[in-house]
């Protein structure tokens, strides 16, 4: 089949793994959470154009019905998809190997697309700014960070992390954390965007949204539960005043003031509150408004 079909799943984000003559993705057919549909785009007696098979819940079928399932369209358009990418050929990627041994994001992550676009204006966001300062960029459509934003974590101006966010509104958890053994840094160990303080005064506040929405010298404990090691962090800042703001949420309110108590014998700390929601949901004027009252 003259299909370079490598070169298809890399336009789509979708991430794939090479095992001699199968190419293996998650399943779009069923609940897979892992890469368990092969795809041998070599014909066969069955498939004359290729096919595939899913060893978990053994759908199979040819190249174009799974295509016409990934893409959700016609056989006609996905002939014409074929055609865009001719020559079949296997390759190495070069993102796929760390640079000097060093911690990096998953080859399959991309700039931000239009969908991640949609969602960061909708939430309030310039998608050019949020992937110029915080360098987010965009999970594919298939596997485990598939619809999500991918926010990196840096320390000291080093990779050490990364964060998804879903988009979609359908996966269990909002928020999904890069595992400890394959990160360089536990994400407890880390604070939110510290790398680009450049203010004596600073807001201490929960989450990666509230950072973007309250900006620079704003940094971020990844939630509520903050650690010793985030703490030692933060006593480290050479500011002069720091304005704790978690949400307006009791549990929140009780952990921000114990986190201001404990940061006072370094600099001048005060717990705030907004009077209504969170801090990553308020407007551009609300913003502009606070940082003038807290002199940020």
């Amino acid at each position: 089949m003259n299909f370079n079909f490598l070169e298809y799943l890399d336009s789509k984000g979708i991430s794939y793994t090479e095992y001699s003559e199968w190419t293996n993705i998650t399943c779009p057919f069923c609940d897979d959470g892992g890469q368990h549909l092969g795809i041998n785009i070599i014909a066969s007696k069955e498939y004359p154009n290729g096919g595939y098979h899913c060893w978990r819940c053994d759908k199979s079928g040819t190249v174009i019905t799974l295509l016409q399932e990934i893409e959700k369209t016609s056989k006609e358009h996905v002939l014409s998809i074929i055609a865009e990418f001719p020559n079949y050929g296997r390759k190495i990627k070069d993102s796929v190997l760390p640079f000097s041994g060093g911690f990096t994001l998953p080859y399959e992550v991309k700039d931000l697309q239009d969908k991640h676009k949609k969602y960061l204006i909708q939430r309030g966001f310039d998608p050019k700014h949020i992937s110029k300062v915080y360098k987010v960029k965009g999970g594919g459509i298939f596997g485990l960070y598939k619809f999500s934003l991918i926010i990196p974590i840096y320390q000291n101006y080093e990779l050490v992390n990364f964060l998804s966010r879903d988009i979609s509104g359908k996966r269990d958890k909002k928020y999904l954390v890069c595992p400890n053994d394959k990160s360089k840094l536990n994400i407890k160990d880390c604070i939110y965007n510290i790398d680009n303080i450049t203010s004596d005064v600073i807001i201490i506040t929960e989450g990666v949204t509230d950072v973007w929405k309250l900006g620079s010298n704003t940094v971020g404990t990844f939630g509520i539960q903050f650690t010793e090691k985030q703490v030692n962090i933060l006593r480290t800042l050479k500011v002069k005043k720091a304005y704790v703001l978690y949400d307006n949420e009791p549990q929140a309110v009780v952990q921000g003031k114990k986190l201001a108590s404990m940061l006072s014998p370094f600099y001048s700390v005060e717990s705030v509150t907004l009077k209504v929601g969170d801090p990553g949901d308020l407007k551009v004027e609300e913003v502009e408004y606070l940082k003038k009252e807290l002199g940020v």
